[in-house]
C-alpha cells in the first residue's frame, strides 16, 4: 500500500489524515492509526489506544480472543497505559480489516469496563473537551491546554532565536556530556563491561546541558552536541585510568602523570584497539539521540503545529440511529460540560463519507 493510498482510504472512512497518522474516535475510544514502510511504500499499520488504566491480563485475553480470528495480536504498553496491535498494509481490504479490528476492540474494551482516559496530558486535569494528537497518542484533552502550549511555544522559539549565541551554552553542553559519561565510566570499572546503551546518555544529556542553559536552538545544535560527545572519549579513557590505577594500587595519580604513564604503557596497535569499540558506541550513541532526542526551534514549531491541527473541538452530543451494527459507532455517552465557545482554529473539515460512517473523525 501507498501513503497516498493509506491516506485516501482512512479518509473516505471518516478519519481526520496528517502524514502518515490516520486518527478518529470509536465508542467513546480516541485512537490513531500509524502508517510505517520504507518511503512512501506502507508495510505495517499500528492503531494505538490510550486507556483509563492498564488493561488486566484477563481483558487483554479476552482482546487477543476477539482479535484472533482476524489474525491480528492486541499488545499491552502498561508503562504508558496503551494498547496496540500492527496489521499488514498489503493484506486484502487492509483498511476494511483494520476498521473491523477497531470495532471489535473496542467492544471488548466496554464489556471489560475500560474507559479512555480523559485524564489531560498537559495539565493533569479531567473535564477533556476535546482530543489531540499528543506525544504517542490521540487523547482527550482540552483545547485550551492545546492552543496555550501552541502560543507557549511560538513564543519560546521566537525569544531564542531573537538571543542568539550563547557561549554559557557551550559550557552547558559540555558539563552535559559530563554527566552523561559516567553510567559508562562506572560499568567499565565495577563491571568490567561496556554496554552500547549507555553511550546515547552522553549525547542525550549534551543537548539537554545545552538547553538548560538557553543555547540556540538552530541547527548548529548538532555538531556542538556530536563535538561534545566524541570528546568524552579520552575523558573516559583518562578517567578509567585514574580509577584504575587507584583501586590497584592505592595512589592517585594526577592528569599529567596518567597519560604520560599511558602513553608509554600502550602502542598504537593498543590505542586502536582500546578505542574501536567506544567509537562505534558512540556513533550509534549519537544517531540514537539526534534522531529522537536532539531538537531545533524548527522541530518544536513542527511538532506543536501538528499538535495543533490535530486538535478536534467536541460538539455538542447528537442521537444516532444505529443501522449497521457491525461498523455502526453506537450512541456517545453524554459529555457534561458546557458548549466551548467559537474556537479560533476551525475543526477540519472531514471528507465525504459514506452513510455507514459516522463524522468529526468516528467511524
Amino acid at each position: 500500500m501507498e501513503l497516498i493510498q493509506f491516506q485516501n482510504e482512512f479518509s473516505s472512512r471518516g478519519l481526520n489524515v496528517q502524514g502518515s497518522n490516520a486518527y478518529g474516535e470509536m465508542n467513546g475510544f480516541p485512537f490513531f492509526i500509524q502508517a510505517s514502510g520504507a518511503g512512501t511504500s506502507v508495510t505495517f499499520m499500528t492503531v494505538y489506544f490510550s486507556l483509563e488504566t492498564p488493561a488486566k491480563r484477563k481483558a487483554l485475553k479476552v482482546v487477543k480472543k476477539e482479535l484472533a480470528p482476524i489474525g491480528l495480536v492486541a499488545v499491552d504498553d502498561s508503562v504508558r497505559n496503551r494498547v496496540y496491535f500492527r496489521a499488514n498494509a498489503n493484506a486484502q481490504d487492509a483498511a476494511g480489516a483494520m476498521q473491523n479490528a477497531i470495532y471489535k476492540l473496542t467492544m471488548a474494551f466496554m464489556t471489560n469496563s475500560y474507559r479512555a482516559s480523559y485524564i489531560c496530558p498537559i495539565c493533569k486535569q479531567a473535564g477533556c473537551d476535546s482530543m489531540a494528537l499528543i506525544g504517542t497518542g490521540y487523547v482527550n484533552t482540552h483545547r485550551a491546554c492545546v492552543e496555550g502550549n501552541y502560543i507557549k511555544t511560538l513564543q519560546e522559539t521566537n525569544e531564542n532565536e531573537n538571543k542568539g549565541f550563547n557561549v554559557l551554552a557551550l559550557i552547558g553542553a559540555l558539563l552535559g556530556a559530563i554527566v552523561g559519561s559516567i553510567p559508562t565510566i562506572l560499568t567499565i570499572l565495577f563491571a568490567n563491561s561496556i554496554y552500547a546503551i549507555l553511550y546515547a546518555l552522553i549525547p542525550i544529556a549534551s543537548f539537554y546541558g545545552y538547553k538548560l542553559m538557553k543555547g540556540y536552538m538552530g541547527k548548529q545544535v548538532y555538531p556542538i552536541v556530536i563535538i561534545c560527545s566524541v570528546l568524552m572519549l579520552p575523558f573516559m579513557e583518562l578517567m578509567t585510568w585514574i580509577f584504575a590505577i587507584h583501586q590497584e594500587y592505592g595512589v592517585w595519580l594526577t592528569v599529567g602523570e596518567t597519560i604520560a604513564l599511558y602513553f608509554e604503557a600502550m602502542t598504537g596497535g593498543d590505542i586502536l584497539k582500546s578505542f574501536a569499540f567506544p567509537v562505534i558506541f558512540m556513533a550509534l550513541g549519537i544517531f540514537v539521540a539526534c534522531r529522537n532526542f536532539v531538537h531545533t526551534n524548527e522541530d518544536f514549531k513542527h511538532d506543536a503545529d501538528s499538535v495543533m491541527r490535530s486538535l478536534i473541538v467536541r460538539q455538542p452530543q447528537q442521537t444516532v440511529q444505529a443501522q449497521q451494527p457491525v461498523y455502526q459507532q453506537p450512541v456517545q455517552p453524554v459529555y457534561e460540560q458546557q458548549q466551548p465557545t467559537q474556537p479560533v482554529y476551525q475543526q477540519p473539515v472531514q471528507p465525504q463519507a459514506d452513510e455507514n460512517n459516522s463524522q468529526n473523525g468516528t467511524f
